[in-house]
């Protein structure tokens, strides 16, 4: 596959190396809220009414979040997950 950007990977991985490892009883995974109801600081969430990419304002169908600098983001874009 060569070296092929993954901004995906990139926003996991950050300039550090290698994956963040955890199992599934580690307590890393914070639940599934809405995204004025996020808890100020986790690892991974669930944005229940976060948009993806090309969802308008209010038509958030849901996203998977993690927290960096400060703030919960999106895995396709690394921005702050919005509603």
């Amino acid at each position: 596959m060569g070296n092929v950007f993954n901004p995906q990977l990139e926003c996991m991985y950050g300039s550090g190396g290698g994956p963040i490892v955890f199992s599934a009883d580690s307590g890393v995974f914070a639940g599934s809220f809405l995204v004025a109801q996020l808890p100020v600081t986790g690892i991974f969430a669930r944005a229940i009414n976060g948009r993806g990419l090309g969802e308008g304002p209010g038509a958030g169908t849901g996203a998977p979040v993690y927290f960096a600098a400060g703030a919960w983001r999106t895995y396709y874009n690394c921005a702050p997950v919005q509603a």
